[in-house]
């Protein structure tokens, strides 16, 4: 951007517009702010949520096994913590909907 268009404006990064990363046609690119960037990554299905994430030690699989077990009553929330290996707060954010929202299970 900066080769075609000029110096960055303070306070904006280049944004692709499409959300493909390898487009870097000028028309596919833009100046813009972090948070227009950030909420592109939902637009374009490219936020790194749920199994994407890095990080992530679950599956949604697990989370939609974790929410049936719950279902039950048999289970407390510190038993699904033992059995998918995380910890118990993990457990109350993915029965409470507060994670992993994307689940529909």
């Amino acid at each position: 951007m900066e080769t075609f268009v000029g110096r960055r404006p303070d306070g904006t990064e280049c944004r692709h517009i499409d959300g493909n990363k390898l487009n870097n046609r000028l028309e596919n690119l833009e100046w813009t702010t972090h948070k227009i960037n950030e909420l592109d990554k939902y637009k374009h299905g490219t936020i790194m949520r749920g199994s994407k994430n890095g990080y992530a030690k679950l599956i949604e699989k697990d989370i939609c096994k974790i929410r049936e077990l719950w279902e039950t009553g048999e289970y407390t929330q510190w038993r699904l913590a033992n059995k998918f290996g995380v910890g118990q707060f993990c457990i109350w954010s993915i029965i409470h909907r507060r994670s992993w929202k994307h689940v529909k299970g």
